[in-house]
């Protein structure tokens, strides 16, 4: 989901992408599959016929026109985004995955605390430089055990700080992860929860989701 408001963004609006889960080959082979419609899976099993291949060399002649700039670097800190969102000159959106990976500066008594340190940090660096920061986080396994599996404000994993410092969450819901495992493979719908929002209404917009291009819509 990131990575394709990346790539919309991106194809207007300088952006930077710090990847600290995935590489930088990873991301260029979902956005290409994104760009060409061609399947993840053959992208992933690298099982191509001749027309797949145009499509994998057109996908990649779209990519040339983003505006998009990967870091895959898994060990970094605030401090290392901040310097690089200012070498990199003009940003105007920064998205990161995701926030339980970035890396601390100092040590902490807890995780909650260290986590509220680098969530302040990221809001004070947004105001700073004056650009939305879209940050991924992990949310605890409490969704799992509910009979009702929507993700809540309160299932954000390791700190309350993440809700308090946020302007806007977004949270996503598949009912085909849950009931629908037959269907996995076709177009779903995906519930965009706005359980939270600074400067407007909280609510629910239905996302098409097609998982074999990995492509919200």
């Amino acid at each position: 989901f990131a990575l394709n408001i990346a790539r919309n963004v991106s194809k207007v609006h300088k952006t930077l992408f710090f990847s600290l889960e995935m590489s930088k080959l990873q991301l260029m082979q979902r956005l290409v599959c994104m760009e060409s419609d061609l399947l993840l899976s053959k992208m992933r099993e690298r099982n191509f016929n001749k027309w797949d291949w145009k499509k994998v060399l057109d996908g990649a002649d779209l990519l040339q026109d983003l505006n998009l700039f990967v870091d895959d670097n898994s060990f970094i800190t605030i401090s290392d985004i901040r310097a690089k969102a200012i070498l990199c000159q003009d940003v105007e959106l920064i998205v990161i995955d995701y926030l339980q990976l970035i890396s601390s500066e100092k040590k902490f008594s807890n995780r909650v605390s260290e986590v509220s340190e680098m969530t302040r940090r990221l809001k004070v660096l947004a105001k700073e430089l004056d650009i939305p920061i879209l940050c991924l986080s992990q949310l605890s396994r409490a969704s799992e055990q509910r009979t009702d599996h929507r993700p809540m404000l309160s299932d954000l994993r390791d700190s309350g700080s993440i809700e308090q410092d946020a302007d806007i969450v977004l949270m996503l819901y598949r009912k085909s992860m849950y009931e629908d495992k037959k269907f996995a493979d076709e177009d779903e719908s995906c519930d965009c929860i706005i359980a939270k929002n600074r400067h407007g209404e909280a609510g629910t917009c239905i996302l098409k989701f097609d998982p074999q291009f990995s492509k919200f819509q």
